[in-house]
Formats: C-alpha cells, sequence, structure tokens
C-alpha cells in the first residue's frame, strides 16, 4: 500500500519552496533589468547610427529636437513660422526624421525598463495607450484628441544633447524677443566625438519631463519633445536664449553634484530646472565617481549615445565630473565655450 504526504509534509516542501522563491526572485529581477539595460543599449545603438546616416545624407549636419509643423496633420514646417504662435500645429520631432525615412524602426526609441517603453509626445492624438493619466495636450485636451498629434515617435525613452540637437529658436523668427539663437551644427565641428554625448535615456519618471499645473488646471504639459539642455548661462542660468552673448556657460547647476537632486525629490518641471535632472536614472548600477555621492536614493544608471555611435552605461553624475557633455555649447550664437570650474 503507498503512503501519501501527510499534511506536515506538505507544509514544509510548500516552505522549502517558499525559501527557494524568496532567494532567487531577486537575482531573476536583477537578470531582468540587466537584461533590459542591454535591450536599451541595443535601440540606443540603433538611434545613434540612424543619427549618423542622417547626418551623412544632409550635409553633416544633425537635425533639430523639433521644429514647429506649418500646418495640423503635415510633417512640413517653414524656418520664418517658429515662432511659438505655430507651436498649436504640433511638433516635427527629430525621431520622426530618423524612423520616417527607414534609418531605424520607431521602436528604436523605447526602453522596456520604462513604464509603458518611455514618456508619450506632447501630443499623442487619438490613441488612448499613447497618454499617461493626468497629461494634458496643446488643446487643453486630458485624452484622445484626433486632431492633434505630433509627428514623433509614439514613445520616447531617448533625448539629445540640446548643446547639438538643438531647439527651433531661430533669428528668423526670434529677433526681438531673444539675444541670442540656435544655429545648425555639423559632426566635424565636435572635437572629440568619442568623449561627447549625442543623446541619453529621459527619466523614467515622465512628470519630470513635464510642466504644468496652473494653467492647465492641476494636469501636466509633457515636453519629451526638448533635448537635454546641460549647460546654463554664466549670466542668466536656464534662460540661455536671453543672456549675454559675450559670455559663456557652465555645466549644470552649482555644488558638487551639478543641481542633480536625490530621486525622491524629482516632480514636475525638472526639465526646466536644471535639465540634467531629466536624465534617466532607471537601470542597475552603482555610481563610481569621485565625490561622495554614493547614496541608492541618487538612483542608477542610464545609457548614453555619443558622437561616435558607441553606447555607455553610467550615472549622470559621472559624465558630469568627465565632462563628457561638450566643451562649448555648439548650437547657439555667441561666445559657446564652457567652463570647468564649478
Amino acid at each position: 500500500m503507498e503512503k501519501g504526504f501527510t499534511l506536515v509534509e506538505l507544509l514544509v516542501v510548500i516552505s522549502i519552496i517558499a525559501v527557494l522563491m524568496a532567494i532567487l526572485l531577486p537575482s531573476l529581477n536583477r537578470a531582468k533589468q540587466g537584461a533590459y539595460a542591454v535591450k536599451c543599449a541595443a535601440n540606443g545603438k540603433n538611434v545613434g547610427t540612424a543619427m549618423e546616416a542622417f547626418a551623412a545624407e544632409n550635409d553633416q549636419l544633425y537635425p533639430n529636437s523639433y521644429l514647429y509643423c506649418s500646418i495640423r496633420g503635415n510633417p512640413s514646417w517653414e524656418k520664418s513660422k517658429q515662432f511659438e504662435t505655430f507651436q498649436g500645429n504640433g511638433y516635427l520631432h527629430w525621431s520622426y526624421f530618423l524612423f520616417s525615412n527607414g534609418g531605424c524602426n520607431e521602436s528604436a526609441f523605447e526602453c522596456p525598463a520604462i513604464t509603458h517603453k518611455g514618456v508619450p509626445r506632447t501630443n499623442p492624438g487619438a490613441n488612448p495607450d499613447d497618454w499617461e493619466n493626468g497629461q494634458v495636450d496643446m488643446d487643453g485636451c486630458t485624452g484622445q484628441n484626433p486632431g492633434l498629434r505630433d509627428f514623433q515617435a509614439s514613445r520616447m525613452a531617448y533625448t539629445g544633447n540640446g548643446a547639438i540637437i538643438t531647439r527651433n529658436k531661430f533669428r528668423e523668427s526670434y529677433l526681438g524677443k531673444y539675444i541670442r539663437f540656435n544655429k545648425p551644427v555639423r559632426a566635424s565641428q565636435i572635437r572629440t566625438p568619442g568623449n561627447v554625448i549625442l543623446a541619453t535615456e529621459f527619466n523614467a519618471n515622465w512628470k519630470a519631463i513635464a510642466v504644468g499645473g496652473g494653467t492647465y488646471d492641476n494636469t501636466l504639459l509633457v515636453k519629451s519633445h526638448r533635448p537635454i539642455t546641460p549647460f546654463l548661462s554664466l549670466a542668466t542660468g536656464s534662460d540661455v536664449y536671453s543672456s549675454d552673448p559675450y559670455l559663456g556657460f557652465r555645466l549644470g547647476d552649482s555644488g558638487p553634484t551639478f543641481g542633480i537632486v536625490p530621486t525622491n525629490q524629482l516632480g514636475a518641471n525638472a526639465i526646466n530646472k536644471v535639465p540634467l535632472n531629466a536624465v534617466g536614472r532607471h537601470h542597475p548600477g552603482l555610481y563610481r565617481g569621485n565625490i561622495p555621492v554614493r547614496a541608492p536614493d541618487m538612483g542608477g544608471v542610464a545609457n548614453f549615445i555619443f558622437c561616435d555611435g558607441h553606447v555607455e552605461r553610467k550615472h549622470v553624475l559621472e559624465t558630469c565630473e568627465q565632462f563628457q557633455w561638450g566643451d562649448r555649447f555648439y548650437g547657439i550664437t555667441g561666445k559657446n565655450d564652457v567652463v570647468r570650474g564649478r
């Protein structure tokens, strides 16, 4: 006669399995997060290759981070129509220039480690899956809006270095408002392309890439079309376009952390205040810099695409310590060198 398990024996087996799961799950989770980081790096490599191809086909010029569409629903633009009054037509984003001509797939701009694989467009359009709860578009809509959609990857895990992938503040449309203006940047201008960041990952917290409240009644307008502008004017801080054209720039804000705050202090408007806080910190990895800011609340690492096409994973603070955002604000008029002193 065969003897079955007693209740005590069954409970012991279940307990052993539970203990083993408790031991193994953290390791499995770390392995999964590591795989996500590798996949995201591969996507970044594809984006970097597509960017190189774009420059090669366009007289070595990098694209602008965004342009205002001349007409809603049409990816056309005119340099004289880049004033704020045309914002309501939606954005023509650098990602569109790369995936629309087959340089890479739209999915190359995603990261599996981020919820929904990236932050949404500023104007997501008609698909409810492209929206975040609490997001508002330029029309003031908080949900599906078929009439307004940016020409941009639906989810953006990557953003450009704003000193190279510049905004659209051109002299033709902003003369009289600004002192400085954006200008095109050629790949040949980058002196040490293997040590200058071209693009990086957005912060996993989409609210850090958003501005709002007030005008938008506690909802947030996502600024995923924006690049990361790593430099602040020596005269006017983040208002780089109204700054003295005879003064240069500094990297980040003052202090040993360059203005980068712990992740639990991040909220809306980070991309406006100290844009370096909008850089991702969501992959596992320890900060290995020379200053004592190794606390876990400073977050993990991100993938950085360099101008020569290679990708490195590191903490945003490391990139600042190693001065890897460039030695000048390449895409702005006036004195554009960057001082290293704090």
